[in-house]
C-alpha cells in the first residue's frame, strides 16, 4: 500500500503510482499528534512530501485507499478518520467506531459502537441491513463489496455480511487466521487441520487434516499457495485448490507468526521464542538469514523489492535482503514510537 506514496515530485503533491514495484516509500505516522512523513526505499532519506496539518491521537492505522489516496486510521476516542494524501489534510468520517478494516478496492468497513455496520465507498456511506453479532477477532474486505467477520468467542459465527443481503453464518474453530489479497478465502490454524472458509462456495467450509500442528497460516499475494508454520518446526506449502503439500522447509524451530511480502518474494517467520525474524527467499525456499526484530502489527515488513524494516531499538532501519549479511542501507532516528505503512 506505500507503493502509491514514492517519486519525487513538486511540494505538496503526491507522485502517481509507479507502475512497477522497484520505487517505493513509506509512510511515517505519529502516534501522539503531529504530522506523518514520507521516506524514500531503501536509504529512509525524506521526501519534500509533508502533512499540512497535524493528525489527531491515533489509536490504530485501518488500512489505505490506494486510488482514493486516503489512509484510513481510528483514534483515541474511536473516531474514524483518513489521511487524504493529496490535499495533505485529515478528513472526518465516522464517530464512535469500534472496528474497521479496508478491501482489496479501497471499500472501507466501520463498525459503530450500536454494531452497525457502514461501508463507503468512494467516500460515500451505505448502511448494511444486519449488525454485526459479538466482538469480531477478525474482518476482512472482499472484492464483491462484502465484509467476512470471524468470531473473537469460540461460541461465535463467522459470517459474511453484505448490504443487501442476509448475513450466512457458520461455525468455525479457534485460531491464526488469515485471507487472500481478494478476501474470497480465509484459513484457520486448527492445530490438527487448516479449515477453509469460502463464504461464496457450496459448502462454504471445508478441513485439510495436517499431522504436525499448525500454529500459523499465510497466503501468496495470488491466493494460489497456502504457507503453514508447524510445531515440528516445518513450513509446509498448499495447493489452494486441491490441498495438496507443494514444498517443506525446514525451519530453524517452531514459529507462531508468518508475515508476506506484497510481491511474494519474500516471506519472515517469527519464532516461538525471542525477537527475530526468520528471512525466507521463495525464490529459492530457502532461508536467507536471521534478523533481530519486534514484531509488532506494521514491522518488520518487506517494502519494495527487497528492503526489510526492522525497530532497533528506539530507531528504525531499512536492510537490503539481496545482499549478503543484509546491510544497513538507512535509519531513522526516533522511528520505532510510530507507525509504518
Amino acid at each position: 500500500m506505500a507503493a502509491a506514496c514514492g517519486g519525487g515530485g513538486e511540494v505538496g503533491r503526491l507522485p502517481d503510482a509507479p507502475r512497477t514495484h522497484a520505487a517505493a516509500s513509506v509512510l511515517r505516522l505519529p502516534r501522539d499528534k503531529g504530522s506523518a512523513r514520507l521516506y524514500r526505499l531503501p536509504s529512509l532519506e525524506p521526501s519534500a512530501w509533508r502533512q499540512t496539518d497535524k493528525l489527531p491521537v491515533l489509536a490504530t492505522v485501518v488500512g489505505a485507499d490506494l486510488e482514493q489516496r486516503l489512509v484510513y486510521g481510528l483514534d483515541d476516542k474511536q473516531n474514524l478518520f483518513g489521511l487524504d494524501l493529496e490535499s495533505r489534510r485529515v478528513r472526518s468520517f465516522l464517530p464512535r467506531v469500534r472496528y474497521a478494516a479496508v478491501g482489496p478496492d479501497g471499500a472501507l468497513y466501520a463498525v459503530d459502537s450500536t454494531a452497525g455496520v457502514t461501508q463507503f465507498v468512494r467516500r460515500a456511506p451505505v448502511k448494511f441491513r444486519e449488525k454485526l453479532a459479538g466482538a469480531p477477532a477478525e474482518m476482512f474486505g472482499t472484492l464483491h463489496g462484502g465484509l467476512v467477520v470471524l468470531p473473537k468467542d469460540t461460541r461465535g459465527e463467522a459470517m459474511l455480511l453484505t448490504s443487501d443481503q442476509s448475513r450466512s453464518a457458520v461455525r468455525l474453530p479457534a485460531g491464526g487466521a488469515a485471507a487472500t489479497y481478494l478476501g474470497d478465502l480465509v484459513a484457520v490454524a486448527a492445530d490438527s487441520a487448516v479449515v477453509l472458509y469460502e463464504p461464496q462456495a457450496d459448502p462454504a467450509v471445508r478441513a485439510i487434516e495436517m499431522s504436525g500442528g499448525v500454529r500459523a497460516v499465510v497466503f501468496s499475494p495470488s491466493g494460489h499457495r497456502l504457507y503453514l508454520a508447524l510445531k515440528i518446526g516445518d513450513l509446509r506449502v498448499l495447493d489452494r485448490l486441491s490441498g495438496e503439500t507443494l514444498e517443506t522447509l525446514e525451519l530453524p524451530g517452531p514459529a507462531r507468526e508468518l508475515r508476506m511480502h506484497f510481491y511474494g518474494n519474500w516471506l519472515l517467520a517469527r519464532p516461538e521464542t525471542g525477537d527475530s525474524a526468520w528471512v525466507i527467499d521463495l525464490s529459492t525456499n530457502k532461508i536467507a538469514g536471521t534478523v533481530p526484530a519486534r514484531w509488532s502489527a506494521d514491522l518488520p515488513a518487506v517494502a519494495g523489492e527487497r528492503t526489510l524494516l526492522v525497530r532497533a531499538g528506539g530507531d528504525v532501519r531499512a536492510r537490503d535482503l539481496g545482499a549478503p549479511k543484509f546491510p544497513v542501507t538507512g535509519e531513522v532516528d526516533g522511528g520505532a514510537d510510530d507507525v509504518w505503512l
